[in-house]
């Protein structure tokens, strides 16, 4: 039988997803025709908290898979919403942010959160 805080948590997901399925991005005209799912909208928020975070943080705050990460994010790429860059002191890392001109509506969507 699951204790109360498992009980909790999957109520409190419940009620997060049917938020996110029912109004997932603010209206944008820049952001018009990208086709979010909530992994996305998801991934986008925890980069934005902490941008630039390494994929494997990334992933690990997510408790995703570090390809799953990257698909996700490879996602976002396409659609111009982050950026990916090096790690200057470690060239195997790799940093993701929000890219510059979508600054403002990600906060947007940090802010309606």
């Amino acid at each position: 039988m699951p204790n109360q805080e498992t009980t909790d948590l999957f109520i409190a997901l419940g009620a997060v997803t049917k938020r996110l399925r029912h109004r997932p991005i603010p209206e944008n005209d820049s952001l018009q025709g990208v086709p979010f799912a909530p992994r996305h909208v998801s991934t986008l928020l925890q980069i934005a908290q902490d941008a630039p975070i390494g994929m494997s943080e990334l992933a690990e705050r997510m408790r995703i898979s570090a390809a799953t990460a990257s698909q996700v994010v490879t996602d976002l790429e396409d659609w111009g919403l982050v950026v990916r860059a090096a790690d200057v002191q470690d060239r195997r890392r790799t940093h993701v942010s929000i890219a510059p001109e979508h600054r403002a509506n990600v906060r947007a969507i940090v802010d309606q959160r």
